[in-house]
């Protein structure tokens, strides 16, 4: 058993990695324009910022709900 816990503890580690260099990229500002630093820290930020996400609710989601409630059938 005590390899699945060597295994979980690099799956945490790595889940740190990627936590600290995507919140290194979406701090910064400089990047160029449609780079993939830009995009991935501005996608990133997005996704992170609760405070609007919470405020915005469902309204993102109702025009997509809109399109599935006017489906006549799953074709």
């Amino acid at each position: 058993m005590s390899r699945w816990s060597r295994r979980w503890e690099a799956g945490e580690a790595a889940k740190e990695q990627l936590k600290v260099i995507l919140d290194d990229v979406s701090r910064r500002t400089d990047w160029p324009h449609g780079s993939v630093e830009q995009l991935i820290g501005d996608y990133y930020g997005s996704c992170m910022d609760e405070t609007r996400i919470n405020k915005l609710g469902i309204a993102p989601a109702k025009p997509m709900l809109a399109e599935i409630d006017a489906m006549k059938n799953s074709r």
